[in-house]
């Protein structure tokens, strides 16, 4: 069965999202969890190492790297408005 198109409006589990910066830089972050159960806080994300100048060409070994820090943020807005991008979904390390 051929696989469907993703929708890259729409987070799932694992996604690594492009954060613009000043001065033509970007930041990532990958989406590890979504509280839903009262009270609400929604999308857990955690930030990881680095600030680039243009996108890497693969995630894999970034996202097995240890986070800068992990926030809850509200990723499904700001990915629905297009302040930032998914650009890749990777495995979410087993140490998160």
């Amino acid at each position: 069965m051929p696989k469907r198109a993703r929708n890259f409006k729409r987070l799932i589990l694992g996604d690594v999202l492009e954060i613009p910066l000043s001065k033509h830089r970007f930041a990532y972050a990958q989406f590890i969890y979504y509280y839903k159960d009262p009270p609400v806080w929604g999308s857990l994300i955690r930030v990881l190492p680095g600030v680039f100048s243009r996108r890497p060409d693969s995630f894999s070994k970034l996202v097995q790297e240890q986070e800068r820090f992990v926030a809850f943020f509200p990723a499904g807005v700001a990915v629905k408005s297009d302040y930032i991008q998914i650009v890749a979904n990777e495995e979410i390390p087993a140490l998160c």
